[in-house]
């Protein structure tokens, strides 16, 4: 029980950008904890706090260690964008593609395929995740934000916009792996970039 308390502690730490004060409770939760799927739970955040520590190397063969023991859509989920953070794209298509196999209906899983395929250039097969994506209605500010590089690259503006004001209105947290600034920044280029469209159609006509 004290394990579990500890670790669902370090958990909100670490979201609330508290990194030493996650990393000094996981490892206590994890000194105490005797149930072994509580372990599995733990290891997770504790990669997660290495993550954020920037040991990325560290975090991703915990979790790789971990997948061999307990496969789960959590570690899929978080394992498969630790291998984009780390900027190994062929890793990241190939684990992400097994991760989607292994659970399709998991947002974040998805939204890690979409957003390896953004990086590989890949527009069109990241299109068709994205599509299933937003029918799952994600929380999180990053599936809205990739999907608007997506409508970007295929010329729609408009809605490239309205998903990048609708990630902003979602909260963002120490964990999330894209910063609000970062948003506000590519808010602010598709503005320019409709305001310019729209002056050219008022020229046309």
């Amino acid at each position: 029980k004290a394990a579990k308390l500890r670790g669902s502690l370090a958990y909100l730490l670490l979201k609330l950008g508290f990194t030493d004060e996650a990393a000094f409770q996981i490892d206590k939760a994890l000194d105490c904890a005797d149930n072994e799927n509580d372990r599995y739970t733990l290891r997770q955040t504790k990669a997660m706090v290495l993550w954020k520590q920037g040991k990325i190397d560290e975090a991703i063969e915990e979790l790789e260690k971990l997948l061999e023991q307990y496969e789960h859509t959590n570690v899929y989920a978080t394992l498969g964008f630790l291998y984009i953070e780390k900027g190994d794209m062929q890793k990241a298509l190939d684990f992400n593609l097994k991760a989607m196999d292994y659970n399709s209906s998991n947002a974040i899983i998805l939204d890690n395929l979409g957003s390896t395929y953004i990086k590989l250039g890949e527009y069109d097969k990241a299109n068709e995740i994205y599509q299933n994506v937003m029918k799952l209605k994600p929380v999180f500010p990053e599936a809205y934000y990739n999907y608007a590089h997506v409508l970007e690259h295929t010329g729609d503006l408009e809605k490239a916009l309205y998903m990048v004001r609708h990630a902003l209105s979602l909260r963002f947290w120490n964990v999330s792996t894209v910063t609000r600034e970062e948003v506000e920044a590519y808010q602010k280029e598709l503005e320019a970039k409709v305001e310019s469209q729209n002056a050219d159609t008022r020229e046309s006509n």
